[in-house]
């Protein structure tokens, strides 16, 4: 595999690679044999011109979940070939906030052992053992001793890790709520009717924004759906300053001209640009959040396929669903998570219990899994004692000032008043706070970059 050399030299996250391998001990050089492979497979699918704009996720890169996990990381330091930023994004904090805090890591009790069985196990998901190991740092950081529990195999389950402070002791269970399949496979039907407008962008060298709101739910929507309105927009004789708008049974949403000529500016300004959220920034005039879809006709650099060196049009459609079985299933609340924590705590009859999700893009569904939330723990009837929830809703950003950012919103609750931690709750430590009350998925992003000279 080709090294061409990282994009920051972040000692932290250097540091915290170096422990993960070592726990790892002999067979540490088989996870870095793997961690290249992952990052090999990484490159190969980003330069077949059939993914281009396609969604890229840990399954995407193959069943080795572990080693394209710990990929991003190396990558960001070593092969900034094989970063990703919107893979990145899940990755980096998780590991930075254990290297910047590496000597209260290894203070922990049986944290090396649980590191090892997760690198070791290549066919799970480490971003639950990521956030085990990241919250209980925050205990140690909170002037705890944390102990993880030895598992034992078909004896009975126990929880994540003890706490113990001023002779108290708490079992604390840790559980991270991933997307679903069916937010999974509403992006597929997504990128399905995606597909059909892109032809006709490709064909007609069409630069668009389209703003597309579906009422139905994606699996309903016809593949010409987004063409049609798309050249029923193009060729009509309104001239309207606001974009062309439609209604109809199946949705709603403006079609607007593209800015393709600022992306042409930027390009001769700067040399090659990332296909990501800058172009579709460039195109459409603001910053534009997930999810949204792109094509056009672009020359990719000879250097890195990812970039663009010429661009001809460029399309950028902004989509949401508001039907109710989809903003039902993507707001999933975690009742399923507080049975796995109470069946975790059975056998010490009490504990403390951490969810960790990511937030929605979408800032409705975002706040309805909020208020779903809410309402489980409300109802949720635990025949254990937990004497303190938190609920870790984590906002992973793209930006242009960063190659990496996460921001953190918590939600506790607690009917016995048990305050385990300090402050807001929050697992990253370090960071900036959020402005006013508002949770994470409602304040503004960073501030766009200065001018840049060449």
């Amino acid at each position: 595999m080709k090294r061409s050399g990282g994009l920051h030299e972040d000692d932290d996250v250097a540091r915290a690679l170096e422990w993960l391998y070592e726990t790892c001990g002999d067979r540490s050089q088989d996870v870095k044999t793997r961690v290249q492979k992952a990052q090999d497979t990484y490159i190969r699918h980003v330069g077949n011109p059939n993914e281009r704009g396609g969604d890229i996720t840990l399954d995407t890169l193959g069943a080795d979940l572990v080693a394209s996990y710990l990929a991003q990381a190396d990558a960001l330091i070593n092969n900034a070939a094989a970063y990703d930023l919107g893979l990145g994004t899940h990755v980096v904090p998780f590991i930075k906030q254990l290297g910047e805090n590496l000597d209260k890591v290894k203070s922990i009790a049986g944290a090396s052992d649980r590191a090892a069985r997760m690198l070791l196990s290549n066919g799970s998901d480490p971003s639950g053992g990521f956030f085990e190991l990241v919250t209980a740092l925050r205990y140690v950081q909170d002037g705890y001793q944390v102990e993880f529990v030895p598992e034992r195999r078909g004896i009975s389950k126990t929880a994540d890790f003890q706490i113990t402070r001023a002779g108290a002791t708490q079992h604390v269970e840790c559980k991270r709520l991933r997307s679903g399949p069916y937010e999974a496979k509403e992006k597929s039907e997504q990128r399905r009717i995606f597909d059909r407008l892109a032809e006709f962008v490709e064909r007609d060298r069409l630069s668009l924004h389209i703003d597309v709101t579906y009422t139905k739910e994606l699996h309903e929507i016809p593949d010409g759906y987004l063409a049609s309105w798309a050249e029923k927009a193009i060729t009509s004789r309104l001239a309207l300053t606001g974009g062309y708008p439609w209604k109809d049974e199946i949705g709603f949403g403006t079609v607007k001209p593209a800015n393709i000529r600022a992306v042409q500016k930027d390009i001769r300004d700067f040399y090659h640009l990332l296909f990501g959220s800058k172009l579709a920034r460039l195109l459409i005039g603001h910053e534009v959040q997930e999810p949204y879809s792109m094509a056009g006709v672009f020359i990719p650099s000879h250097h890195d396929p990812r970039y663009i060196s010429e661009a001809h049009a460029g399309t950028v459609v902004t989509w949401r669903c508001v039907a109710e079985t989809s903003m039902t299933n993507k707001s999933r609340h975690i009742k399923s998570h507080l049975s796995e924590i109470e069946k975790q705590l059975l056998e010490v009859g009490e504990g403390v219990g951490h969810i960790g999700m990511d937030a929605d893009g979408d800032i409705d569904i975002s706040d309805l899994r909020r208020a779903k939330n809410y309402q489980a723990v409300a109802e949720f009837q635990s025949r254990v004692k937990i004497n303190a929830l938190y609920l870790h809703y984590f906002v992973c950003r793209i930006t242009e000032t960063k190659s990496w950012m996460i921001d953190e919103t918590v939600d506790y609750f607690s009917v016995t008043g048990h305050l385990p931690l300090t402050g807001s709750g929050r697992i990253f430590t370090g960071g900036e706070e959020l402005l006013g009350e508002l949770p994470a998925w409602h304040q503004k992003p960073p501030p766009l970059p200065g001018p840049r000279k060449r």
